[in-house]
């Protein structure tokens, strides 16, 4: 005989809010319109410059975890009103689940050996042309507390 379990939602199964393909692939998406990125930030973090209203710190994977081929860059942002940003810009394809278990450790990894970015809200930055799983990494992302945005 099977029991009836209940579900229970806890701290860390949040509701999230779901997202259609066209607002997600529109240019300036932000998951949390109150907490996005500056035009000027985007555009130097795009551009791989720095900015008049940011100072900006690149880590690589490969420097923090040891790891990975890649040259993917974290980049730590403190603007003028001293908050902190951890920016990750993706350009690949399209950003999966996979992507997002890699990022997020790398995130941890920052946080832990930049102590003063421990409390730094978190970004992934996609480029124009990328595209991101809406049915697992998008939600996922949200989940850990990390805004996306579309550059």
């Amino acid at each position: 005989m099977k029991r009836k379990t209940e579900k229970t939602e806890s701290d860390s199964t949040k509701k999230v809010k779901k997202f259609d393909k066209e607002t997600v692939e529109a240019r300036g998406f932000c998951t949390q319109p109150d907490l996005r990125l500056s035009a000027e930030l985007v555009e130097a973090v795009a551009s791989g410059t720095t900015s008049d209203k940011a100072s900006d710190e690149i880590v690589t994977q490969k420097d923090l975890l040891g790891e990975g081929r890649s040259k993917k860059e974290l980049h730590l942002l403190r603007n003028k009103e001293d908050s902190k940003m951890i920016v990750f810009y993706y350009s690949g394809k399209r950003f999966v689940k996979k992507d997002r278990e890699h990022l997020i450790s790398f995130i941890d990894a920052a946080r832990k050996a930049r102590t003063d970015f421990a409390n730094a809200q978190a970004y992934v930055l996609l480029a124009a042309a990328s595209g991101i799983c809406k049915r697992n990494a998008l939600p996922d992302l949200c989940k850990a507390g990390i805004i996306v945005q579309r550059e």
